[in-house]
């Protein structure tokens, strides 16, 4: 690695620490006390910054729905999609209950009031509970549908359970909407990135058997990335009748027709 670039990974690397440290230090004491809306202010001004810190531009087309409580529901590429898409809209994550465990990142994931879930079934009621809470607290929620992250070709069936949080128990709408977000990878280093699976693609995207230490350090190395955020029309749980699934099957539909490799081929 030559020596710019070694220093370019250095200079991130402390420039993203030291990033963190001041947003333990601000928001751990805030969030003992307060967890109101304005909780979300130093995550999302956290979550700009970091993306920046990587080169990361980001580029949004549509409009965040702030009418009601939203829920927003979107493909999964990277664990860098946290600070792209959360430096755009307002909403607590719901991630993997794994991630609670990563060193640093899963600390970082409960300064940002993330929703973990599991697959374990006996973790299944305490989870639901939590976030039937959150949902009964008026707070918007940001779900990565497809249960797992992809390369950027292709968009996994989302997981219709999940939609389940758009109805209350007896099948009725609850007073909110659903938004469908597309989060596309456009380019890397200044080149528009392959259109199926290639080494551009895989220095942003996080997928598979990948090691997470060795690509943080691969992204620190790039010459940045060019990410489109599309925020599609809201939907209404109002026009399904209870049928989470159809409704998962439509927000499917809105995402993966504005990835630009699906409406391409």
């Amino acid at each position: 690695m030559p020596l710019s670039t070694r220093l370019k990974v250095w200079t991130r690397m402390v420039l993203f620490s030291l990033h963190c440290v001041w947003i333990v230090l601000t928001q751990w004491p805030l969030l003992r006390f307060y967890r109101g809306p304005k909780s979300f202010i130093l995550p999302r001004i956290w979550q700009g910054a970091a993306a920046k810190i990587f080169g990361i531009k980001v580029r949004v087309h549509g409009t965040p729905y702030e009418g009601k409580q939203t829920i927003y529901v979107s493909n999964h590429i990277s664990y860098i999609d946290i600070p792209t898409l959360g430096g755009v809209v307002k909403g607590v994550f719901v991630a993997r209950g794994d991630l609670a465990g990563w060193p640093i990142f899963g600390f970082l994931a409960t300064m940002q009031q993330t929703a973990f879930i599991s697959r374990d079934k006996k973790n299944a009621r305490a989870e639901k509970e939590n976030l039937e809470r959150l949902i009964r607290e008026g707070k918007n929620l940001i779900l990565f549908a497809e249960g797992t992250s992809t390369n950027g070709t292709s968009v996994v069936p989302f997981k219709s359970s999940l939609f389940s949080l758009a109805f209350n128990d007896d099948g009725s709408p609850r007073d909110l909407v659903i938004q469908p977000v597309t989060i596309s990878l456009a380019s890397v280093n200044g080149l528009p990135v392959e259109p199926g699976p290639g080494p551009l693609r895989d220095t942003y995207t996080w997928h598979g058997d990948m090691t997470l230490g060795p690509h943080i350090m691969q992204l620190a190395a790039a010459n940045g990335a060019v990410v489109d955020i599309t925020l599609h029309k809201p939907r209404s749980p109002a026009d399904y009748n209870g049928d989470r699934k159809a409704l998962a099957a439509d927000c499917y539909n809105d995402v993966a027709g504005a990835m630009p490799v699906l409406a391409a081929a």
